[in-house]
């Protein structure tokens, strides 16, 4: 089964707590966060796509790849919500290696805005700034990439 974190970064690898700066001159990524993140990598196999607009800041995919191993990012859409450039990437990389037959995919959308579609509600995990990912968290997206 093919599994995808679809992973945006500030308020997820990062909070209000992170102080440190990035390649990028800003706020960077939280190791801790980082750990909870790769976690759920390791425990469920899953690919993670970079859907943060971090894709589109200087050497952000590339310092975001450095700690966390991407495959890929999402787009932009005409539709500019983030649920929307997630299903376009699906329907872009996915929909044809898998033939429709949707129980060979899982997926799981680590964000802290809510710009999803209704039907990635299930999917959908949402951190907070204040805190970024936490274990509570991780474990559930754990859980439904594992279903």
């Amino acid at each position: 089964m093919r599994k995808i974190l679809f992973l945006d970064v500030d308020g997820v690898l990062n909070s209000k707590e992170t102080l440190h700066k990035s390649t990028r001159g800003v706020i960077g990524v939280d190791p801790y966060l980082s750990i909870l993140v790769d976690r759920i990598v390791q425990a469920t196999g899953c690919e993670v796509v970079l859907s943060s607009s971090w894709r589109h800041m200087g050497k952000g995919y590339e310092e975001i790849h450095s700690i966390i191993p991407l495959i890929d990012k999402t787009g932009t859409t005409e539709c500019r919500m983030r649920g929307c450039e997630i299903y376009k990437w699906i329907q872009d990389n996915i929909a044809y290696d898998i033939r429709h037959d949707w129980s060979q995919f899982r997926y799981a959308i680590l964000d802290d805005d809510s710009d999803m579609l209704l039907w990635q509600k299930d999917h959908f995990f949402q951190t907070t700034f204040d805190t970024g990912i936490t274990e509570e968290i991780a474990g559930k997206v754990i859980e439904h990439l594992n279903v």
